[in-house]
């Protein structure tokens, strides 16, 4: 980040960062923020934004699905799409999902794996909504995310 400006918010003087937030602009224009629960986004110029940590986002395609009770690994939006990946769960959490997430109106066109290859597990889950929106859920051997799209 060289050539960028940093600007924070805090009570404490002494040490900006301490129990607020940081802003940090590179000369591109990509804006880095870390929040108060440290995580980290980023904006670039194009409105994409990419998120490490923290709380499941609210935008447009996150409306659309049931809020995970899952850890947060990282996110990212685009115009045309969304994708998270989560921590720390398992196959069986990844299909309950599946199921609220079927229940919030992803049926059309529907398409599920669920299989175990040489002992990698393997789950996905794929529809449209009424809408024409595409969720589509992984999982595979502990790695597992989902992804919605236009």
């Amino acid at each position: 980040l060289s050539g960028g400006e940093q600007t924070s918010s805090d009570n404490d003087k002494d040490d900006p960062i301490v129990g607020g937030s940081m802003t940090v602009k590179d000369k591109d224009g990509t804006v880095f923020v870390q929040s108060t629960d440290g995580t980290w986004t980023m904006q670039g110029e194009d409105g994409q934004t990419a998120q490490l940590g923290g709380n499941w986002p609210d935008n447009e395609f996150t409306r659309l699905v049931p809020k995970p009770g899952f850890k947060l690994a990282g996110a990212s939006t685009s115009e045309d799409e969304f994708s998270a990946a989560f921590q720390s769960i398992d196959v069986d959490q990844i299909k309950a999902y599946a199921e609220q997430v079927k229940a919030s109106g992803f049926t059309v066109d529907a398409e599920e794996e669920d299989q175990n290859v040489y002992g990698v597990v393997v789950y996905t889950y794929s529809a449209y909504n009424a809408d024409g929106y595409c969720v589509e859920i992984t999982f595979a051997n502990g790695t597992s995310g989902i992804t919605i799209s236009k």
